[in-house]
């Protein structure tokens, strides 16, 4: 337990999340740094930013806090239904930062399994970066919404979710219950899902959006501008984001909230003949695609195809030697017994072939180790949000990413009106 807690700490530092030791008796919370307000919201001041300017640490610790999310019924679901979302957030306070364990995302029979094995109780854990219930730092921040991916679960992308929440935006990931972990290893899920609907995971974030935004999210209310949103996600969430961008186009001058998507490892175009509207259409707000060369579960061969149909100004950059979970800590759970895939193994359990595929896409050779991306990850999420937001624009953020991260990008290519250039 000891090597794999110290690995996910040395995941997150190198990625420049503060993970707060544990303190003896009472600390002094940090200070507050330099922050701009832009029509009420609060922005972390950056008087020079280059493309070396967010992939450390930002001057926030980093709170963490869980609520239940009610979801809006719709024809398919038309009773509705209940999930988790956590939210990472800038706080001055000092403290431990909290764990979590993806036996909390195992069907019953399974976490029943593990929480009784001595062995496996504590093994697939990894910290979320965020001090439970800290309070919040003075300020209304922006929101970023993060969508999980294919048989991932709302923690997922934690190094991710807390660096940007280091650098004042507030981000919030809801359990997309019709394909997360849970429903994929459970095959009786299937039978009795709480929704049918194809695009419940739009729904999920188009709700979060509209209760934080109505301060119907009490722990939240007063620190959130939710008329600044930017969607993020990995996989099957990256189709999410472009697609919750395509759904808040359709609503006009209501959908001004959303101001830009993020999609790691995942983009919808290719699929929106098979998407009913509003859904389906090419989003009007710009777009940032995040790929491995080496992904084969989302190749970058399809995600260069699907990104040269963007019409909205858009930038993708391509990381090298990268795979599918470079997004995600899914690489480093375990690492020290592993991998979760061995874990699962010693347990007995067992894990569909898709699934297990999926889960080590990205973890071994030829991948370079996850490790290494996370600080131009951090870069690029962070200063794409703030430009997105209005804040850097004209500065060199995301560009010269190629020099500046050498052996790490590979390139990156921007798009306005389906006309692709190169840097």
């Amino acid at each position: 337990m000891k090597h794999v807690f110290r690995s996910s700490i040395a995941a997150l530092s190198l990625l420049g999340v503060a993970v707060i030791p544990a303190t003896a008796g009472a600390a002094k919370p940090i200070k507050a740094p330099a922050t701009v307000s832009v029509k009420g919201t609060t922005f972390v001041k950056v008087t020079a930013a280059n493309n070396k300017s967010y992939q450390g640490p930002g001057p926030y610790h980093v709170g963490i806090t869980t609520f239940d999310l009610a979801v809006k019924p719709t024809t398919l679901t038309p009773a509705g239904y209940t999930t988790k979302v956590d939210c990472w957030y800038p706080t001055l306070a000092v403290g431990s930062s909290s764990i979590y364990n993806m036996s909390s995302w195992l069907p019953a029979p399974i976490a029943f399994i593990v929480k009784n094995n001595p062995a496996a109780k504590d093994i697939a854990t990894y910290p979320t970066s965020g001090i439970a219930k800290a309070p919040f730092a003075p300020g209304k921040f922006p929101l970023v919404e993060f969508s999980h991916g294919y048989g991932g679960f709302r923690d997922q992308s934690a190094a991710i979710t807390a660096h940007l929440a280091s650098w004042g935006f507030v981000v919030c990931a809801p359990d997309h219950l019709g394909r997360n972990l849970t429903a994929q290893l459970d095959p009786t899920v299937s039978l009795t899902p709480p929704t049918t609907d194809p695009n419940a995971d739009v729904n999920d974030l188009a709700t979060l959006q509209a209760q934080i935004a109505a301060s119907k999210v009490p722990v939240l209310k007063g620190h959130v501008d939710a008329t600044r949103v930017v969607a993020l996600g990995h996989s099957a969430g990256g189709s999410a984001s472009e697609r919750f961008a395509s759904y808040a186009a359709s609503l006009n001058a209501k959908g001004t909230f959303l101001k830009g998507w993020i999609g790691m490892a995942g983009m919808s175009k290719l699929n929106w003949s098979q998407t009913i509207a509003p859904y389906n259409t090419i989003p009007t707000q710009p777009g940032y695609v995040i790929s491995g060369d080496q992904d084969i579960t989302v190749p970058t061969s399809s995600l260069q195809t699907a990104f040269s149909g963007l019409t909205a100004r858009s930038t993708m950059t391509v990381l090298t030697a990268a795979g599918h979970n470079v997004f995600s800590d899914i690489c480093v759970i375990g690492a020290g017994s592993g991998g979760i895939l061995a874990i699962a193994k010693a347990l007995n359990v067992s894990v569909p072939d898709n699934l297990a595929n999926l889960a080590t896409d990205g973890c071994k050779t030829p991948n370079r180790p996850v490790l290494d991306d996370l600080g131009v990850i951090g870069q690029i999420t962070v200063a794409a949000a703030r430009a997105m937001n209005g804040q850097d624009v004209g500065r060199p953020t995301t560009t010269g990413l190629v020099a500046g991260y050498p052996g790490l990008v590979s390139s990156t290519t921007r798009v306005s009106g389906g006309v692709v250039t190169g840097e």
